[in-house]
């Protein structure tokens, strides 16, 4: 009987002891995480933990955000985004890459990809959520979009120049086999030189 409560308490020993090296690879992963992640009540948004990469994202400090809920901050660009990802997370238990956009504590709107799982902390439901910002991005692609348009139109714009042109370039080549005062001619080849420059 002694080894067997000397087995239980060993094995106890080892539990806690590999409780506690899982508590703490997850609590380094959480806080050097380059993705915002915060913890937060399923039922009412209250934020229980964030990171320093949310903080940042956010624009804030710990103790102006924890105890806080998302509404609170202000966070939802608009509050039925956040309804909108609840429903979808009761449908699949986890969200993944759903684009958002979220304010900073400036109001400043903030493009995210956000995922979220459930977890239970306490016998309390709650929500790990990860946000990456891609706020750069979507401003790149923006203007990558408006460089293929204007190339666009930088090609209609050549192309209804180019047409007309190429007939007036003949107009002024058949001119050239005329027999033309020299004023006349000065003005035909500074029309052809600048015809040709257009052309080009």
């Amino acid at each position: 009987m002694y080894q067997q409560i000397a087995d239980s308490i060993a094995e106890r020993r080892q539990v806690e002891a590999e409780l506690r090296q899982s508590e703490e690879k997850f609590s380094k992963a959480f806080r050097a995480s380059p993705s915002a992640i915060l913890i937060s009540t399923l039922a009412s948004g209250r934020i229980i933990e964030v990171n320093d990469s949310f903080l940042q994202l956010y624009g804030s400090d710990l103790d102006s955000v924890v105890g806080r809920t998302a509404k609170d901050l202000n966070l939802w660009a608009e509050p039925e985004y956040r309804a909108e990802m609840l429903q979808l997370l009761r449908q699949s238990g986890s969200v993944r890459n759903l684009e958002y956009t979220f304010h900073n504590r400036q109001g400043e709107p903030r493009s995210i990809l956000f995922s979220a799982e459930t977890i239970q902390l306490n016998g309390e439901e709650c929500l790990v959520s990860v946000a990456n910002d891609i706020t750069e991005r979507k401003q790149a692609e923006k203007a990558l979009e408006r460089l293929a348009e204007i190339g666009e139109l930088a090609a209609m714009i050549v192309h209804e120049v180019r047409n007309p042109l190429t007939t007036v370039m003949m107009g002024l080549k058949s001119f050239e086999s005329l027999d033309l005062s020299d004023r006349s001619r000065t003005r035909l080849d500074l029309a052809t030189a600048e015809a040709e420059r257009l052309q080009r």
